[in-house]
């Protein structure tokens, strides 16, 4: 009996802010609040400019599995697959990037 198929993957979604950012110095953050369950679970997204919210939704589902080194977290450009079909890779930032912090909350592990 062959293995059955991957559930199709949904069309692109974004989450994007409702205003337009100004330029200068600002504190950029995002909010993920997990359906939790397990891998590629979806869940509640904030969008936040200097603790201000500018933009929210919800992602039906996140990666459904662990990525490579190549596809993993990137600052400043993108250098595998875009996240959106806005832009094509490499998108470089050609701002100034002061700091970049990733804070992963506790949560209880149920894989």
């Amino acid at each position: 009996m062959p293995a059955p198929s991957p559930a199709p993957a949904p069309a692109w979604e974004q989450v994007v802010s409702t205003h337009e950012l100004p330029s200068g110095h600002q504190v950029l953050s995002i909010e993920f609040t997990s359906d939790g369950g397990g891998w590629g679970k979806g869940g509640e997204v904030r969008l936040y400019s200097d603790q201000m919210v500018v933009g929210q939704g919800r992602l039906s589902q996140t990666v459904p599995w662990v990525m490579s080194y190549v596809e993993g977290l990137n600052v400043g450009l993108d250098t595998g697959t875009p996240v959106s079909e806005d832009y094509k890779v490499p998108f470089r930032f050609n701002g100034t990037l002061h700091s970049v912090k990733v804070t992963l909350l506790a949560v209880a592990a149920s894989f």
